[in-house]
């Protein structure tokens, strides 16, 4: 598959240069002309001639005959070598295509084109550090290319390495493709703000732009901005109304805001075009399920769990309508599943508790009533420091560092697991010059969360080594089971009946 519309429009106007040839090979059959000229004079110009009519026709395994015979007759040729790759990588073979595209570098290591093609061919087999030297090495020939900057921003991404897709890109010309390259790097270094202030920016140089507006659109919702997501997919669902992923997504964002006046018509239209699609399924069952339709909710439901069964909203929705249709054996299966898939909110200990009832285990009933007041108890904790954290962010934007303090360890006090909200007691503290005790508020967040990209980046900044044992914990466990929300970017913990974006 082509990496993008940028590389599209590349590999078309590449294929304009194959312009006019004669018979060759089985199937193969070019005017007389060329057949005649290639007859009485079988050189490398007159098989290049051939290549050029084949590629003009789409008919590439024919042209990629004839690159191949012009390149034996001069082997030394780049530019052959670089067309006989173009017309192989079309033609669906992708390894001789990096074979040709190889030789291709090789013979004329400057040529943009035939580095990008060979990026793009090796990309596709899989083989991204390969790719990633050629996508560098394209930029090192135009330092302006966007196909070349986009291509080793998407490897650095590959790479989890997100301060240097920001560093690439911060700079870099306008381009619907690298702002979203940005856009991602910023979200998922935990910097909410600045992901959705990037995208934001470029959807109003790109208004057009799906993807853009889509990937806002999940920044917005981990930002708990529902009524901002929703406008935004609103907006885009009107400008393209029959573009199938704009639907998708914007049917998602109407299920989360409860908006189930438009999403029950929109999901009806997604299901029609998407009848076996987990999505489609999954959240036309949760619809059903929520208003009561227990019966269509379980068939649509119990489908999706075939298609993923590690889905654990998904189990827990199946659950809840099993339950209601009188089926407490397998409503307290899926419930069980969902909760080792990780999904822990205190709703589910409930629901597991009835369903255990009704089966006569006393037992069971009484210790998921126990776990339903702990979890009910814990995620008023978890609310009050996501409410605490909103606090703090917002007295950080007024430069108000003192009142960020204080609100940002009233959330970490509220809920110690949350790594966001010792991240932004360590910012704050390090405005405040309060080096020593920054340093040991980022040292909590990479004990609670080892990986998170944010803070390290924050350890970095306040002079914390890798030696100083920072994140050797072993962190949370909580929010690794689908649709658990513990996210770096703070939104409340453990899950909802809400899909989580």
């Amino acid at each position: 598959m082509i990496r993008n519309v940028l590389l599209r429009t590349f590999v078309a106007f590449a294929m304009m240069s194959l312009a006019a040839g004669a018979a060759f090979g089985a199937g193969c059959s070019a005017p007389a002309e060329l057949e005649s000229a290639l007859r009485a004079r079988p050189t490398a110009e007159n098989y290049a001639a051939l290549g050029e009519y084949f590629g003009d026709k789409d008919e590439h395994d024919c042209a990629a005959q004839a690159w191949r015979a012009a390149l034996r007759l001069e082997p030394r040729s780049a530019k052959f070598a670089y067309l006989l790759g173009l017309n192989l990588f079309v033609g669906g073979h992708a390894e001789e295509a990096a074979g040709a595209l190889r030789r291709s570098v090789g013979l004329n290591a400057k040529s943009l084109q035939a580095h990008l093609l060979l990026a793009t061919a090796l990309d596709q087999l899989g083989r991204g550090k390969e790719a990633a030297g050629e996508w560098r090495a394209a930029l090192g020939i135009d330092p302006t290319s966007a196909l070349a900057l986009d291509g080793v921003a998407k490897s650095l991404l590959a790479a989890n390495d997100f301060a240097g897709v920001i560093q690439l890109l911060e700079t870099a010309p306008p381009d619907e493709n690298l702002a979203l390259d940005l856009g991602i790097a910023y979200d998922r270094a935990g910097k909410l703000n600045q992901a959705a202030a990037e995208l934001a920016k470029a959807g109003e140089a790109f208004p057009a732009s799906t993807k853009l507006a889509n990937a806002l659109a999940l920044v917005y919702l981990r930002q708990l901005r529902h009524r901002d997501a929703a406008a935004l997919m609103e907006k885009q669902y009107a400008l393209h109304p029959d573009d199938l992923e704009t639907q998708v997504d914007y049917l998602r964002v109407l299920v989360i805001s409860e908006d189930r006046e438009k999403a029950f018509p929109l999901g009806k239209i997604v299901l029609a075009r998407l009848p076996h699609d987990f999505t489609a399924l999954y959240l036309n069952g949760q619809l059903e399920r929520e208003t009561g339709d227990y019966a269509a909710a379980k068939a649509h439901l119990e489908e999706a769990v075939r298609l993923d069964p590690d889905h654990a909203n998904c189990r827990y929705n199946l659950g809840v309508a099993l339950a209601r249709l009188n089926e407490p054996a397998a409503a307290k299966a899926e419930f069980e599943k969902a909760i080792a898939l990780g999904w822990s909110g205190p709703e589910i200990h409930y629901e597991l508790a009835n369903a255990a009832r009704a089966l006569g285990d006393g037992e069971t009933a009484k210790a998921q009533m126990l776990a339903y007041q702990r979890e009910t108890r814990a995620k008023e904790q978890r609310d009050l420091a996501v409410n605490k954290m909103g606090q703090g962010d917002e007295a950080m934007r007024a430069g108000d560092f003192a009142g960020a303090e204080a609100q940002y360890r009233l959330a970490a006090g509220a809920d110690a697991e949350l790594a966001p909200a010792w991240i932004g007691l360590a910012v704050a503290l390090g405005k405040e010059g309060k080096l020593l005790e920054a340093k040991e508020a980022v040292g909590q967040a990479l004990r609670v969360d080892p990986g998170n990209a944010r803070a390290r980046a924050v350890a970095q900044s306040l002079g914390l080594r890798a030696e100083d044992g920072l994140g050797s914990g072993k962190g949370s466990s909580k929010g690794s089971g689908k649709g658990s929300g513990r996210g770096s970017g703070g939104s409340s913990g453990g899950s909802s009946e809400r899909e989580q974006p």
